[in-house]
């Protein structure tokens, strides 16, 4: 029997990105297919928030990947800084991801 192609979402965010050309963004997004494919993994969906604070009360898509969890085996990030910068932020993430692991 084979092993099952883990299913899992990528969340890419940059804080600032003064000329508004998404050069970083795309940089992680790049490194994370790339790890993806080395990996063995199926990239379900893609967040990309740039010229977005992680500080920042209000992430959209943040929100949209969170709320749709249940949908993948894991997260791929660039940094876990990429993901959350606050240990409060932190402390949301293990009970909203329980066992599913962070891969950056």
């Amino acid at each position: 029997m084979t092993p099952r192609t883990p299913t899992v979402a990528v969340y890419c965010r940059i804080s600032k990105d003064s000329n508004g050309d998404g050069v970083g963004v795309a940089r992680q997004e790049a490194d994370c297919r790339e790890y993806a494919d080395r990996n063995g993994m199926h990239i379900a969906d893609v967040f990309i928030e740039n010229n977005t604070s992680a500080f920042a009360k209000h992430r959209p898509l943040f929100e949209q990947m969170i709320a749709n969890i249940d949908r993948y085996d894991a997260l791929l990030v660039y940094k876990v800084d990429r993901l959350y910068r606050r240990l409060r932020d932190l402390e949301g993430l293990i009970d909203v991801l329980g066992s599913k692991p962070v891969y950056a």
